[in-house]
């Protein structure tokens, strides 16, 4: 946020403070990431510091609750981008500074992906205004959804700005890098440069094993390896997980999927919010040794579960039938124990 600002500053648009975000977005932990994302549990004990935050929201690309029955994923898509001009225009396109989304949807949503064209039509709107696009691909990038970046899929573009971490060290030493167009570095440097800095910012032992993990990823063949086995866990997901009863969707792109949980398939009603589907399944799964991320909160902010698969992109074919077979028990576990409470009338 402070380099898109510093942007707009050195380009002579002091006023592009306003940040345009998608809900059921998370961007992290942080005063300034967490007003970029609506995630309202986590910001409600902190609304008086992000009423400070020039930020607004528009609708996320989430097709299976979103999507109209009647709607194309074509015309989706474009009701999606004039959302979001119309919302520039709203707040002044002059006073936009950027849009901010995550490629593929993390934690909050669970692997929501755009419809076609979307992000072109998103690209084509920022121009038009001269609004920084910024991508967030923390969890979907690095290789997680068959192409380095997750943006590749998404058509003929580019971002501005696009933030990584996680697998960008594979999980072995802490590290994230902004990674920026060369047209946006020349305007900050030609203005004196970007005045920032962290403690342990440029770290050399974390760069070293980012370093070791990329070229790992480049010599190994992995992407073409987690795209392979993501194609084939998205069908053993579905084959598996598609007709049980509390399964609303199954989403996803390489070796990154999620399955949101409802009660009611037709109408899409989430499960009792105070029982906790996803992370009563989650915790069976970990107990039989397969670690997955559970979400609270899918639908609306409040309501809704989801849980999600990142498994490690080296991962092999009997490991992830494995991991799927083992969370389909732990599923169905969950599924008894729900039902045993709901009928006796203490859903907990």
């Amino acid at each position: 946020m402070k380099l898109v600002v510093a942007f707009h500053r050195a380009n002579n648009n002091p006023q592009r403070t306003h940040f345009v975000s998608r809900q059921r977005s998370y961007h992290g932990n942080t005063i300034g990431s967490m007003c970029l994302g609506d995630f309202p549990r986590r910001k409600q004990p902190y609304d008086e510091a992000f009423n400070r935050l020039d930020v607004s929201f528009v609708s996320p690309a989430y097709a299976y609750r979103q999507q109209g029955s009647d709607e194309s994923e074509v015309q989706y898509s474009n009701r999606l981008i004039n959302e979001i001009e119309a919302e520039f225009c709203r707040i002044g396109p002059q006073n936009v500074a950027a849009f901010v989304a995550e490629t593929v949807g993390g934690s909050t949503a669970g692997c929501i992906t755009a419809p076609e064209g979307y992000f072109e039509g998103v690209r084509r709107v920022c121009n038009k205004y001269g609004v920084l696009l910024l991508l967030d691909e923390i969890m979907c990038g690095n290789g997680r959804t068959g192409t380095y970046f997750a943006f590749e899929s998404e058509g003929d573009f580019v971002p501005d700005i696009v933030v990584l971490g996680k697998g960008l060290s594979g999980g072995y030493l802490p590290l994230a890098a902004t990674l920026i167009q060369h047209s946006v570095y020349q305007v900050i440097q030609s203005a004196g440069g970007f005045i920032h800095g962290h403690t342990y910012q440029a770290h050399p032992v974390s760069c070293a094993a980012a370093l070791a993990v990329q070229r790992v990823i480049r010599s190994t063949g992995c992407l073409a390896h987690c795209k392979r086995l993501g194609d084939r866990m998205g069908l053993k997901l579905r084959s598996l997980f598609t007709d049980l009863e509390f399964v609303g969707d199954i989403r996803g792109r390489g070796l990154f999927w999620a399955i949101e949980f409802v009660a009611n398939k037709r109408l899409k009603m989430p499960l009792a919010e105070d029982f906790g589907f996803g992370s009563k399944l989650r915790q069976f799964a970990h107990d039989s040794g397969v670690a997955i991320l559970s979400g609270s909160g899918t639908a609306d902010g409040h309501a809704g579960d989801h849980i999600m698969f990142a498994p490690p992109l080296t991962i092999e074919q009997a490991e992830l039938d494995w991991m799927i077979d083992i969370t389909r028990e732990a599923y169905l576990r969950t599924e008894k124990v729900y039902k045993a409470q709901r009928y006796s009338g203490d859903a907990q």
